[in-house]
């Protein structure tokens, strides 16, 4: 059953004019401005953005500060993915454009090569730093020996590996020769990681050797030689050492490449990046379907980069030098939306285990050390945390901290209240919708706007969100479905190994031409949203 929310008129949370005009929700409308649009308020830029959809999406780039080659078309007519032609569906952006993801994630080393892009810790207490040059390092090691082993564009690249700075690395490596990156955590169900990778056919594999989780080691030897096995396509393979282990392991497998003799065998040189299309593939992402194998879902370079920076830029405020922690694993697109807070400037701020081990505090000691910017996570985690009776803003004062997201399912409306008492007063709360299938949010924050109990502060800009009753017109105030009625950059390329049709099922099987997940909603009277999930 869907919570409900009497509307609440005083906010729990109003933004300083002084954080208003340093954000860089403002610094946009002030650069459109000076363009002679007459923009004051988020609700206006966002009526903007899906009015004037060309403009604002250019602006993105050139704002946003896109390293690759734009080309002079937009946006235009592609091909239709099923039958008839659906503007919202197939309308093909940036047809001419070329970039490189990790060129663009890793731009910030020539700004400041001795920063720290990556800080990781896990529950086992290892810890590390990586500076931008550092990793840049590490990336044209792993590069040079993916070439070595004949990756080149189109490829695709796969791991079961942890959130850890080796994954970060190995993603960045494989998307610089413009071939295709997809992961999936490790995990006891090895038949599910061979349904996911046998669908893809990857070429190279990257794994590891065990992990820990809630203080129990989970060893992983045995299983990664069985998903070799059972994938013919795999022609290498690179395990790293992650779990320490004192004692010589009977699954150790010697046809293997090590990881640290990888980063022994070569030397850094300069980074190459093969550009491709804004419309080729970067990831794969999985998902779960009844009674089917999981679905493969292929997302574009261009669309990932710019509705990420569009989101961390502007709705979420990351500028150079944040530090912006997610609780997400490699199965989860919140772990691709992390990663590419590297091309605003930002560090890396990665913690692998239980968030509650060995205490509830463990994440909050952690935000504390690296005095984090941003902090994201799944909203059972918050509940978890108020279930216990644990306050973070009595140990720790978080000075760092400005931004909370709140993914996954929609935050109660008392945790809303908990997060204001129990952890910091002035902070920005953001209630994330979510949306794997556009590696993106249609629902999310902005730091501009006043916060409402048990509401997200609205749509994402660029979209163009409604909510509609059975009949199909539009409500407010009430319960129903959220579609999305405009093309976006990030819509997804297509599921792998479909020819347009379960595609066009999934989202576009309805009259009105929209998008349509599924997904329950409901305006407010504050002009924000109350999203409650998938309808069963």
């Amino acid at each position: 059953m869907a919570e409900r929310v009497m509307s609440n008129e005083n906010p729990l949370w109003i933004p300083s004019e002084e954080r208003v005009q340093a954000s860089n929700l403002q610094q946009f409308i002030q650069h459109i401005n000076m363009q002679g649009e007459a923009v004051e308020t988020y609700q206006q830029l966002h009526q903007w953005s899906v009015a004037d959809k060309k403009k604002f999406w250019l602006e993105i780039w050139q704002f946003c500060d896109v390293i690759g080659f734009c080309g002079n078309c937009i946006y235009g007519e592609g091909i239709a993915r099923w039958q008839k032609f659906l503007p919202a569906r197939d309308t093909i952006w940036f047809p001419q454009a070329q970039l490189n993801y990790a060129e663009n994630l890793l731009s910030y080393a020539f700004q400041k090569p001795e920063g720290v892009a990556i800080w990781f810790k896990n529950e086992s207490g290892q810890s590390k730093k990586l500076t931008w040059q550092q990793l840049c390092d590490q990336v044209s090691i792993v590069q040079q020996w993916l070439i070595q082993n004949g990756v080149i564009k189109g490829d695709v690249v796969a791991a079961c590996l942890p959130h850890m700075p080796e994954t970060v690395v190995a993603m960045l490596a494989t998307t610089s020769l413009g071939a295709i990156w997809a992961s999936t955590s490790p995990s006891d169900d090895i038949d599910d990681t061979i349904a996911r990778f046998e669908q893809i056919q990857p070429k190279i594999l990257f794994c590891c050797n065990g992990y820990s989780f809630n203080g129990s080691n989970h060893l992983m030897e045995e299983s990664n030689s069985k998903i070799v096995q059972a994938i013919e396509s795999i022609e290498n393979t690179c395990q790293i050492e992650y779990l320490q282990q004192r004692e010589y392991s009977v699954n150790f497998n010697d046809t293997f490449s090590d990881w640290q003799s990888l980063l022994s065998s070569y030397l850094p040189r300069g980074l190459t990046y093969e550009r491709i299309g804004f419309n080729d593939p970067l990831f794969v992402l999985f998902s779960e379907i009844d009674n089917a194998p999981p679905r493969c879902t292929a997302h574009s370079v261009g669309g990932t980069v710019l509705n990420h920076l569009k989101e961390h830029q502007l709705q979420c405020d990351i500028q150079p030098d944040d530090r912006v922690l997610i609780n997400t694993e490699c199965d989860s697109m919140m772990w691709n939306w992390h990663v590419s807070a590297l091309a605003s400037g930002a560090t890396l701020v990665i913690y692998d285990g239980y968030p509650l081990y060995p205490q509830p505090s463990a994440l909050w000691e952690f935000i504390q050390e690296a005095e984090v910017t941003l902090f994201a996570t799944p909203a059972d985690y918050l509940q978890a945390l108020e279930q216990k009776e644990f306050s973070p803003g009595n140990f720790y004062a978080l000075t760092s901290l400005k931004t909370l997201c709140s993914t996954g399912q929609m935050l109660k409306a008392k945790q809303f209240d908990y997060i204001y008492d129990q952890v910091k007063p002035d902070l920005h709360l953001s209630v994330m919708s979510g949306d794997a299938n556009i590696l993106g949010n249609f629902v999310i924050g902005n730091p501009t706007s006043p916060v409402y109990k048990g509401e997200c502060q609205g749509a994402a800009l660029g979209l163009d969100i409604d909510v509609i009753d059975q009949s199909g017109k539009s409500v407010s105030l009430a319960e129903g479905e959220l579609i999305c009625r405009n093309s976006f950059p990030n819509q997804p390329i297509g599921f792998w190994h479909d020819d347009g049709e379960q595609y066009h099922l999934a989202f576009w099987n309805s009259e009105d031409g929209a998008w349509h997940q599924g997904s329950r909603a409901e305006v407010t009277s504050n002009g924000g949203m109350r999203c409650y999930g998938l309808k069963s």
